[in-house]
């Protein structure tokens, strides 16, 4: 099987006529821990007994997630899974390696967003909801987007989704894959879009991590820089080039695509 949304809500709906034990059950964990436990166990770096370990708990996390009664109705249930696994393993990583760069989800040589590297993103390193591992803009950015109505690891998630699959197009700009981060979460594409468009900017206007790596992480405090914040939020908002333009150029283009 494959874990579109309609197949993994034919298969909840098999398991519950059925149960976990039922042959359609087994085959859905089976296949996740194939498609999404056992690559994040092995993009995490982690080895031996301790990937087994990591192995256990993203399965076990796995389970918990299609259980929820969220999984039957959710928009991408497979996102769940993805997220809850990928924070279990993190949490076995972290739990091994102790605090620091190297408590990490594993190196991530495609990170080359430099304006999340100036504002204190540590590239590999697994980003926690407390903030202990971000730097100080990014948890700024963080705090704002929570303010705004995010859920606190739905945005760090989304933004480490986005700085792990950064890269640079042809023309040198920084391009990241939102699309993948709306998907992998189950966040709307209009708001991760932007999101990516708040932190990066545009050609002829700066992204709140230029603005805060040349101003200091209080720039977030300024009025329209909160309404581009809350305009990830808000569908009906303008977007954050109308908020963030008046504060001039100088920001990296970023590629929408």
């Amino acid at each position: 099987m494959d874990l579109t949304p309609e197949s993994i809500r034919n298969a909840l709906h098999l398991v519950d006529l059925h149960g976990w034990d039922g042959a359609d059950g087994r085959a859905l964990l089976e296949c996740v821990r194939r498609a999404v436990v056992v690559p994040a166990v092995r993009r995490s770096g982690l080895r031996g007994p301790v990937a087994d370990q990591a192995e256990a708990s993203g399965w076990e996390a796995a389970w918990d997630a299609l259980r929820r009664p969220s999984a039957r109705t959710a928009v991408n249930p497979g996102g769940m899974v993805w997220v809850a696994v990928r924070r279990a393993v993190a949490a076995e990583g972290q739990l091994f390696r102790g605090p620091g760069p190297g408590s990490a989800l594993g190196p991530s040589p495609s990170v080359s967003l430099d304006h999340l590297v100036a504002s204190g993103w540590q590239p590999g390193c697994a980003p926690r909801a407390d903030g202990e591992e971000l730097g100080p803009a990014v948890c700024a950015v963080v705090a704002a987007l929570v303010e705004a109505g995010w859920e606190r690891l739905d945005a760090v998630d989304a933004i480490a989704i986005m700085a792990d699959t950064a890269a640079r197009a042809r023309t040198g700009a920084p391009a990241t894959r939102w699309r993948w981060a709306s998907l992998r979460i189950g966040i709307p594409e209009w708001q991760v879009r932007r999101l990516a468009a708040l932190l990066l900017g545009g050609s002829d206007w700066s992204g709140v991590l230029a603005l805060c790596v040349a101003h200091g992480p209080g720039v977030i405090d300024d009025p329209d820089v909160r309404c581009a914040v809350g305009s990830t939020a808000r569908r009906s908002s303008a977007g954050p080039r109308t908020w963030l333009a008046s504060w001039g150029g100088g920001g990296s283009e970023m590629r929408i695509a």
